[in-house]
């Protein structure tokens, strides 16, 4: 089996920065969030995984560059187009490199309002996506100054150029249980990087 590039947390954290700086300027964005194993902060990793948060206005599903026949976990398959204007995409895809990225195009709303939340469970591919993701894993704001979210912890999660890289954890937190994942991703993570083919090389 084929090898497959990965990079470690400090090689992509300064560049998951400046893709959220750049997205944040397109309009109806209002956050841009970390997820995934780059959130976890795994020792090598494959891509960036990015939540692009938005004022309801934009569609729901996930953009991934490059394409791939890979099968994400987001329902929706959508293009830059969907979501970012066309000077903002060109900058995007400068930005990222050599690194795969997979935008996440939610609803803001999904961080307080459960039936938001619950109603991504439409375009899901696999059981509880979206909830894990709000209220499971990790989920870092990247530029909370820059966004309209209202952030009161800041946390120091790395540095680039000797310029410290500030996030905010995000949760939806309630007491419905329609919001809570069947499985934590501590139950199903095994299964999870089965089903993306890198289970092998952990």
């Amino acid at each position: 089996m084929d090898t497959c590039v990965r990079w470690s947390p400090a090689e992509l954290l300064w560049r998951a920065e400046d893709l959220a700086e750049t997205a944040l300027r397109s309009p109806h964005i209002t956050g841009v969030a970390l997820t995934g194993s780059l959130a976890r902060m795994e020792p090598l990793i494959h891509d960036i995984d990015l939540v692009v948060l938005h004022d309801g206005t934009l569609p729901i599903g996930g953009i991934g560059d490059p394409l791939t026949d890979m099968t994400y976990d987001e329902g929706l398959d959508l293009v830059y187009r969907d979501v970012f204007p066309t000077s903002i995409e060109e900058r995007l895809k400068e930005q990222r490199g050599p690194v795969p990225i997979n935008y996440i195009c939610v609803p803001d709303r999904a961080l307080w309002d459960c039936k938001t939340l619950q109603s991504l469970k439409k375009y899901e591919r696999f059981p509880d996506f979206y909830l894990r993701v709000f209220t499971d894993i990790p989920l870092y704001i990247l530029c909370p100054a820059e966004c309209l979210l209202q952030i009161s912890i800041l946390q120091l999660i790395g540095q680039h150029e000797n310029k410290p890289i500030m996030v905010a954890r995000l949760k939806h937190s309630c007491e419905n249980p329609d919001c809570i994942p069947q499985q934590t991703w501590e139950q199903c993570k095994d299964e999870i990087r089965a089903r993306k083919n890198h289970h092998w090389h952990d």
